[in-house]
């Protein structure tokens, strides 16, 4: 069984060329999910997809893929114009956030 508020690394983490990227997206991930968290509460479905999409993209080059996964269902869901899907699926983007930056270096101590 899966803990779901153990830490989330990269799957890429071990790769040099990474690291630094890595730490910046982890380091800048919890100002783009209280800018999710802004956009959804205003209701601008096409605003916070233009956000998720990107955040899919770079999760995804990053090694991230559970956040990849939950950002293109928060995209699927503003497309299909279900706010209420998208605001499940930001609450599961912010959980998930949390546990990634866990996982960062920068979190021990």
């Amino acid at each position: 069984m899966r803990d779901k508020h153990a830490p989330i690394f990269s799957s890429r983490e071990d790769e040099p060329e990474l690291r630094e990227p890595i730490s910046e997206f982890v380091v800048g991930l919890a100002e783009r999910i209280d800018r999710l968290q802004d956009v959804e509460q205003s209701g601008d479905l096409q605003a916070l997809r233009a956000l998720s999409a990107p955040l899919a993209e770079e999760a995804r080059q990053l090694g991230y893929a559970s956040l990849v996964d939950l950002a293109q269902e928060l995209c699927r869901a503003c497309d299909e114009d279900k706010p209420e899907m998208a605001q499940a699926a930001l609450l599961r983007v912010t959980q998930l956030g949390r546990r990634i930056r866990l996982g960062h270096r920068g979190a021990a101590g």
